[in-house]
């Protein structure tokens, strides 16, 4: 394959990751007044679970792996991959759950997306040592100064009831972003020493299910659970299946293109989020929340920006040599394969 029929491809494969994870969210905002936070997150998880326990234990009964092994992971990376699903799945689904119930579609991505990556910046310096250039801070400001304009543009001319709401939805939607690019610096430490994605994956989204399912027989009770609306929990496992197809779309781009052309085209889903919100559920259009996006877009822009074209091609032909450990993920794609 050429380069350039790699990029294309790469590119391909990125944008259905954007159209996915978009649909994925507008699934969750149409269920989001009819369903609560924790089972919204429970739901969301079962997809990827059944996969990622499929793959492993399918794995485990081949006939030609004859090693041994156990499919699970040993069990020194159990504490770690067990905080990493409470972290992902109870404050980054549920948070974002939250926010979606409180401010919306064209709020809620772009701030969570922003702080993924902001609040993955700062988490990596500290938890991997990677460097934070000057793009980086610049977009981490641009970042933060969209926060504050995504915030102004939410509660311009609301009552004083509900401006606090819409501070809760911002605040849930930051949580979340933190966890998910918190969790993700801490996913990327714990995969360089050779775990297989899908044996992290089926520890990590069995947490997640089980502590959001717990919580939310605990919030609600299971008569409550089950009294979700049918159109409610199909939408839930729907976006639960819009999100394992995100994620696999994403780890085939990072596979055979740049992490800068996948992620340019991931990043679309910001837009896509926004516009739907604005088209398909008349979320006020103002000119603080056009300008927020626009901070959000250019900060992204920089943050994911590489260091040299030259740099990054190397990185992707490394990643597609033949390795003793062929679940290993892409170092560099980790920081947005998950949720």
């Amino acid at each position: 394959m050429t380069r350039v029929q790699s990029a294309r491809l790469g590119m391909l494969w990125g944008g259905i990751a954007a159209l996915s994870y978009a649909a994925m969210n507008v699934l969750l905002r149409v269920a989001a007044p009819d369903s609560d936070p924790f089972l919204a997150a429970f739901v969301r998880t079962l997809p990827i679970v059944t996969y990622s326990w499929a793959v492993v234990i399918g794995s485990a009964a081949r006939p030609s792996r004859g090693d041994g092994r156990s499919f699970l992971p040993p069990l020194r990376y159990w504490p770690t991959l067990i905080g990493i699903g409470l972290v992902y799945n109870v404050t980054g689904n549920a948070g974002f759950q939250t926010a979606l119930t409180l401010s919306g579609l064209a709020i809620t991505v772009p701030i969570t997306q922003g702080a993924v990556l902001w609040g993955g910046a700062l988490a990596g310096r500290f938890v991997l040592g990677e460097p934070i250039n000057w793009r980086t801070v610049v977009g981490i400001g641009l970042l933060i100064g969209a926060l504050v304009s995504l915030t102004a543009g939410a509660g311009n001319g609301l009552p004083h009831s509900q401006g606090i709401m819409v501070i809760v939805a911002v605040l849930a939607a930051t949580l979340a972003g933190l966890s998910y690019g918190g969790g993700n610096a801490v996913f990327r430490r714990t995969m360089a020493s050779g775990l297989g994605m899908e044996q992290a994956l089926c520890i990590i989204t069995l947490t997640g299910m089980l502590s959001t399912g717990s919580i939310t027989v605990a919030r609600i009770g299971l008569a409550g659970a089950l009294a979700t609306p049918p159109a409610a929990a199909l939408s839930l496992l729907l976006a639960g299946l819009a999100n394992a197809v995100g994620l696999y779309s994403i780890a085939k781009a990072l596979q055979i293109t740049t992490v800068n052309r996948a992620n340019s085209m991931n990043s679309a889903q910001i837009a896509l989020s926004a516009l739907a919100g604005l088209a398909l559920f008349s979320e006020p259009v103002t000119a603080p929340l056009i300008v927020g996006l626009g901070l959000t877009i250019a900060g992204l822009a920089l943050i994911q920006r590489p260091s040299s074209d030259k740099q990054n091609e190397v990185a992707v032909r490394q990643s597609r040599r033949p390795s003793p450990h062929p679940a290993r993920p892409n170092r560099s794609g980790l920081q947005r394969a998950y949720p």
